[in-house]
């Protein structure tokens, strides 16, 4: 008999306020959000409501980050412009984030005034603000329509082989099911291990380049960040290629 039961999440609307986003490097509008948890038997629910805590998604980029509404003054019922939003729920943001929208400002006009040290530092930034993403996304075993098609394809392949053994003599037919069952095999696990590369190809290259772009760093300098990240054992450090995001930013 199968029992049915666990932990869900769910997720409640508070309103919409206005912060800095930090792949969109300016205001934007988040939707804030309460998050609760609580167990279930058959999606019946076992215990109360557990707050879980807070998250905000920046309406521009779809960035998920943590937050919380004592951050602002209020919340909006619906999204508007961003400097009413901005106006209602954090009218400090000029004074918290005067420093940083006037770095903002110098690399649109005068990219090279920009101390060493401080381009190093938005350089490393989307890296470690997407960093926990990809932690999240791949505590588990994430298969994507690649790994899928793996998982289907590596045992198809190896059953292929093994019809085809017995119309072969000894030791041919052993060799060939030897063979089958290693290709298959390999079909399955590289489906599986490079879920996290393609991730990183298809949708952080795009995203961490866009948010570069008016730093125009060079392949040599997402290198030296992507080995700092690699020596802090993240993971968003060994799945993202220099080239590829030097590329990226090319186009």
């Amino acid at each position: 008999m199968l029992i049915f039961w666990g932990r869900r999440v769910s997720r409640k609307k508070m309103g919409y306020v206005a912060d800095f986003c930090p792949m969109c490097r300016e205001a934007q509008t988040f939707l804030l959000r309460e998050v609760r948890s609580y167990s279930h038997i058959y999606y019946i629910p076992t215990s109360a409501n557990t707050l879980e805590g807070y998250e905000r998604v920046c309406q521009g980029c779809k960035l998920l980050q943590g937050g919380a509404p004592r951050q602002y003054v209020a919340t909006a019922k619906k999204p508007a412009h961003v400097r009413d939003i901005l106006a209602r729920s954090f009218p400090s943001f000029d004074e918290v984030y005067g420093e940083r929208m006037k770095i903002e400002d110098a690399l649109r006009l005068a990219p090279d005034t920009v101390p060493i040290s401080v381009r190093r530092a938005l350089i490393q930034q989307p890296f470690l603000v997407l960093s926990p993403v990809v932690d999240a996304r791949f505590r588990h075993i994430h298969v994507d329509l690649v790994g899928l098609a793996c998982l289907f394809a590596g045992p198809a392949l190896a059953m292929l082989v093994f019809t085809q053994v017995e119309r072969l003599p000894e030791p041919y037919g052993t060799a060939l099911a030897i063979a089958g069952g290693i290709a298959g095999m390999g079909v399955l696990l590289w489906g599986l291990n490079t879920a996290a590369h393609r991730y990183g190809r298809r949708k952080l290259t795009p995203w961490i380049a866009r948010t570069l772009q008016p730093l125009r760093p060079s392949e040599a300098e997402i290198a030296f960040v992507l080995n700092d990240l690699k020596a802090r054992r993240l993971k968003i450090g060994r799945i993202l290629k220099p080239s590829r995001i030097a590329a990226a930013l090319a186009k």
